[in-house]
């Protein structure tokens, strides 16, 4: 993935990301993901059709202080919201094998 590399302006900040990443295990995940969050900066990242069962790492990983997700059923399917709690404050988290609902507040 290639990013704008203007070292003169600086990077837009994003509030919320979302991305069907198609498999988060690969390492090239790893390698765009991390350049997507350094460009951007969210404060909250939806991520769609992991291919997971265990999204934990994933906030671990990337610096998120909390996460909220949906496994994968066979590796179809799984999402993790991840967010910075200092930045977002997130209310009435309902999980079920296929969404995620929540109320985001940003602070």
């Amino acid at each position: 993935m290639n990013l704008p590399d203007d070292d003169d302006e600086e990077p837009p900040k994003m509030s919320l990301m979302i991305w069907n990443c198609r498999g988060s295990e690969h390492s090239d995940f790893h390698i765009s993901f991390r350049s997507m969050l350094d460009y951007y900066r969210p404060t909250m990242v939806l991520l769609l059709e992991t291919q997971m069962t265990h999204h934990q790492h994933l906030a671990d990983d990337f610096s998120f202080s909390d996460i909220a997700n949906v496994p994968a059923i066979e590796g179809c399917g799984g999402m993790a919201l991840v967010w910075k709690k200092e930045f977002v404050a997130v209310d009435g988290l309902v999980i079920n094998n296929e969404e995620i609902h929540c109320t985001i507040k940003m602070q």
